[in-house]
């Protein structure tokens, strides 16, 4: 009988403990969630020994906000405060102020140390959550125009307070990089430090913190290389042939005067002719068709003017000349060059390992049709990775379009451009375009598992490939993407307004990786400056090699590709503040791995594979020498006040904002104090 007694008692005694919890309005008995926090800490008030730190404060379901108490901690050690769990291990010490605040003055800091702040709040329940924590750097730095530049890692956010002595005659700058995979903003500054004077300088195109997607309408920009198009549906394994619609037919032997019906990129039906058919023994008996849509053909035997949108058999040769001369023997032709760094463009083996490719007939195929254009900028040609495809039947997706062929589409609008007689234009555009292909089967198929490699470094890569063979295709000015001949290896004259680089100038602050975010043009510009960047600074044609051959097909292809040609181990963000930096020093010749100018003809040289023994040439560039509108060299946001954070607002992903801290008449100590979000550094320059 004294379990039922027991039982009794029990249930009594939580009858009257719920009883007197009910009675005295204690329902937070079943509160088990935290306070939600909102925002991050900020700073204001900064001085070398002092700052106050502020928060917006927390809300709660059940208990007011008069009932919240706050807990701030401080530690040197960024881990010790990440997290609640982490602050709770007490590695941080007691906080350093508590109660029911939203701001805390801390005081007796030491110069030229690192701390990181955290808040916890806690309601009536002892239910906790913490802010997001946040450092603030104290640092002092003295530089002269000779310095190397100097970068802060602000990988946590927060913000640095910088002492700077400066020599005198020279200008700072700060760059703010994200190396982050996101647009990030920092939290709204409020401080009370002023005196810093503005520099002046109009803001391109209306640009403000409101309105930072300028564009480059209405200017002056050659005429530009149209992106490639992605693969158009997913890759099969191998193994038993499985098409999404009837096999191919065996590919026809064609001979000079066959007649084809293509599809373009939109599915239209092309009647082309085949006009030229070279096989180079040199290359595995490779053979390269020119076909030519029958609209823009000229069958006068006297040759066209310069200003022609026609196709003829002059121009036609020319092209097969340039890119697979028929010779026994290696020329300075594209495919040579190309193929030794990057290997084939197609194998048997595509179709063995995904089922809905096309075999290798070794052959290449370059339609010629009349995509239109303008003066300003047009489509030069591309890359339709559609035409690997098996043709699919009725799927209502692009492979129902497939030309089941190896093959580029060049615009024969772009011979009426006055670049010795367009053919240079023609020739860049076909070693971007060749990498392209490369790429789809060496990379994608081959080493990545059938993914696309993100956007902006496919297209880098072709620049890049553009760029070194700009000396073996003897490309005119107005055709490369540096703006200077391709055997002319100086920086070339100011007031250039040829190539990808004016647009750079512009929009040198947007994403790296959002491409087309702002502006296509500018997309390609800043991915070209940053190509540019990387193969003067490591390794040349063995990095554009390496970043093709790992398996990587986002910001790790590059930092693999620099890690294999150089043996340099540097992170991303690394090389992002780097290049950065490189940009402001591009005037002259600068520190190792900052280099965009260098002395020597030709002054950036390397060699790869079959032709170790002849170099692949690089010239040097200088960004002052690019003007764009009625601006010249980069775009570069004057400093307002002595808080600084990225001008435009916001901070996309992958990028660099540049500050003019002001010049400097004699030699000066001065204090400024930048605010950044996370994964983000602060870098600065002295010229």
């Amino acid at each position: 009988m004294r379990i039922p007694v027991r039982r009794s008692k029990l249930s009594l005694l939580a009858a009257v403990v719920a009883a007197t919890l009910l009675d005295s309005g204690c329902a937070a008995l079943f509160d088990h969630q935290p306070p939600a926090t909102s925002g991050t800490l900020r700073f204001s008030a900064i001085t070398p020994t002092s700052v106050t730190v502020s928060w917006t404060g927390a809300t709660d379901g059940y208990t007011p906000s008069s009932g919240l108490q706050y807990q701030m901690y401080m530690s040197t050690n960024p881990l010790a405060v990440d997290t609640l769990a982490h602050i709770g291990g007490r590695t941080a010490g007691p906080p350093v102020a508590s109660g029911n605040i939203t701001t805390a003055n801390i005081t007796n800091l030491t110069p030229g140390t690192e701390y990181y702040f955290n808040v916890v709040v806690q309601d009536s329940t002892h239910n906790a959550a913490a802010y997001n924590s946040a450092g603030l750097l104290y640092a002092q730095s003295s530089m002269t125009g000779t310095s190397a530049p100097v970068t802060y890692d602000m990988s946590s956010g927060g913000t640095l307070a910088l002492d700077l002595s400066v020599s005198s005659g020279t200008t700072a700058y700060a760059i703010l990089t994200n190396a982050g995979t996101a647009a990030n903003s920092p939290a709204a500054v409020s401080s009370s430090v002023s005196g810093l004077n503005a520099v002046a300088g109009a803001m391109p195109f209306a640009r403000s913190a409101s309105n930072p997607a300028a564009t480059l309408a209405g200017h002056a920009v050659p005429a530009q290389v149209s992106g490639f198009l992605r693969h158009p549906s997913p890759l099969v394994a191998g193994g038993a042939r499985r098409l999404l619609g009837p096999p191919p037919a065996p590919q026809p032997s064609y001979s000079v005067g066959s007649t084809k019906m293509f599809y373009d990129e939109n599915g239209n039906a092309i009647s082309a002719t085949l006009r030229n058919q070279t096989e180079s023994t040199a290359v595995g008996g490779r053979t390269l068709n020119i076909w030519v849509d029958d609209s823009d053909w000229s069958s006068d035997p006297t040759p066209v003017g310069p200003t022609s949108t026609l196709i003829d058999i002059t121009r036609a040769q020319a092209i097969a000349a340039e890119f697979l001369p028929d010779e026994s023997s290696r020329g300075s032709d594209i495919y040579d060059w190309e193929t030794n760094i990057y290997g084939a463009p197609w194998g048997a083996d595509a179709s063995q390992k995904y089922s809905n490719l096309i075999g290798d007939d070794n052959t290449i195929n370059i339609l010629f049709t009349n995509m239109g254009g303008s003066s300003g900028s047009f489509v030069v040609g591309f890359f339709y990775a559609r035409d690997n495809y098996t043709r699919t039947a009725g799927t209502g997706t692009p492979t129902d379009y497939s030309n089941q062929m190896i093959m580029f589409y060049m615009n024969s609008y772009a011979y009426s451009q006055t670049l010795s007689g367009g053919e240079m234009l023609i020739f860049s555009t076909l070693a971007h375009e060749f990498q392209h292909m490369i790429h789809f089967y060496q990379k994608t198929v081959l080493r990545a598992g059938g993914l696309g490699t993100d956007t902006w470094i496919n297209e880098m890569m072709s620049m890049m490939t553009e760029d070194i063979l700009a000396d073996k295709i003897g490309t005119a000015a107005e055709a490369t993407p540096r703006g200077v001949a391709g055997t002319t290896y100086d920086a070339g004259s100011s007031g250039n307004t040829n190539g990808r680089l004016p647009a750079f100038d512009a929009f040198d602050d947007i994403s790296l990786s959002n491409w087309g975010a702002v502006d296509t043009l500018g997309s390609y510009a800043v991915a070209y400056s940053f190509g540019a960047y990387l193969e003067r600074n490591y390794g040349g044609a063995t990095l554009l090699h390496d970043m093709m051959y790992n398996s990587y097909t986002d910001a790790r292809a590059v930092t693999q590709g620099v890690l294999a040609a150089s043996g340099q181990s540097v992170s991303f963000a690394t090389l992002l503040t780097r290049w950065a930096a490189s940009v402001l020093l591009s005037t002259s010749t600068a520190p190792a791995f900052y280099q965009y100018s260098a002395s020597g003809t030709p002054p950036f040289t390397s060699s790869y594979g079959v032709y170790s023994n002849e170099a692949y040439n690089l010239g040097s560039i200088n960004m002052f020498n690019y003007s764009w509108g009625s601006n010249n060299g980069p775009y570069i946001y004057p400093a307002t006040s002595t808080m600084i954070q990225p001008p435009s607002g916001s901070q996309g992903a992958y990028s660099n904002q540049y500050v003019e801290l002001g010049p400097v008449s004699g030699p000066t100590t001065f204090t400024k104090y930048f605010t950044v979000g996370d994964n983000n550094s602060v870098t600065i320059v002295v010229k």
